[in-house]
């Protein structure tokens, strides 16, 4: 799941940085939401509940805005590697969520 996490903040970053030239909010979004899921991938190995919980935000912000540009333009890059990424980390988050044994 780590890696996975800290893959998926790097592909959200470079779609942001991808987007500077149309919008700044987009560069800023991307770098947010990936230091989010890279953030929750180091923070795993030692609090595995709160590495999950930043993951999933990182995954989870940006579909709102990806998902539908997607649908509607059905442009790959960077709408539908996100989007698709954010879903395929979302449900690997869930899968990891529900093996962890439960602290004493």
């Amino acid at each position: 799941m780590q890696a996975i996490a800290g893959l998926y903040g790097l592909i959200v970053i470079g779609g942001g940085a991808s987007a500077v030239a149309k919008s700044k909010v987009s560069l800023y979004a991307g770098v947010g939401t990936g230091l989010f899921a890279i953030a929750g991938a180091l923070v795993m190995a030692k609090n595995p509940k709160l590495g999950l919980a930043l993951i999933l935000i990182g995954a989870i912000a940006p579909l709102p805005r990806m998902l539908p540009g997607f649908i509607k333009t059905q442009t790959i890059w960077p709408a539908g590697v996100v989007s698709l990424c954010a879903i395929a980390v979302i449900i690997s988050a869930i899968l990891t969520f529900n093996q962890l044994k439960p602290q004493p």
